[in-house]
């Protein structure tokens, strides 16, 4: 998750890609409950840099 806000804070091309994989891990390997699952999600969403 470390390296997720990096690439959020640094504005990568990366943070999207690695985001994405990140929660695929996340569902895999921890099994969250729904709302949990989704308040993660949206936090993730929030950090995504813009595309100015």
């Amino acid at each position: 998750m470390q390296l997720v806000h990096l690439y959020a804070e640094r504005g990568s091309p990366k943070y999207k890609k690695a985001a994405m994989r990140w929660l695929e891990r996340y569902i895999a390997e921890s099994s969250p409950r729904l709302h949990h699952f989704a308040e993660t999600t949206a936090s993730l969403a929030k950090l995504e840099p813009s595309e100015d």
